[in-house]
């Protein structure tokens, strides 16, 4: 015989419904805090509960983004933000180097593999061990 669960309270229901509710807006709100973290984004959030409460979120200030969106203006840059900026332009151009000075490196062994080939070409047919190792014979190896 299976049971007949009675149906929920109106009362019991918005309790569910501002519980669920208060759960994914601290998970939006720590979101968009590791988004600003990681990022440097600014960033602004209203949420508005079942029961017509207003939450916020907002990085630097919500009432600081807001405005700046309303009016257009620039973002105003902190003095910590520009050292994060610089400092993450400084790896940039590090890791540019890095990745020329990689590349050239690689050109370099390419035409010396590629000069090595010529040179050994014809001496191939002349002594065994010249040879590709994949055609050689047990005793040859």
């Amino acid at each position: 015989m299976a049971k007949i669960g009675r149906p929920l309270s109106a009362e019991r229901s918005k309790f569910n419904l501002q519980v669920t509710f208060s759960n994914r807006r601290n998970g939006i709100f720590n979101k968009a805090s590791e988004l600003c973290t990681l990022c440097a984004a600014e960033v602004a959030i209203i949420t508005f509960s079942p029961g017509n409460q207003v939450y916020s979120f907002g990085h630097s200030s919500g009432n600081d983004v807001i405005n700046r969106i309303l009016t257009g203006a620039q973002p105003q840059t902190s003095s910590a933000r520009q050292v994060i900026e610089a400092h993450h332009n400084a790896i940039v151009r590090n890791l540019i180097a890095q990745l020329t000075q990689s590349s050239e490196l690689l050109d370099e062994e390419k035409k010396l593999s590629k000069d090595m080939n010529m040179l050994l070409k014809p001496t191939q047919g002349q002594f065994w061990w010249a040879g590709p190792i994949d055609e050689m014979s047990k005793p040859q190896l």
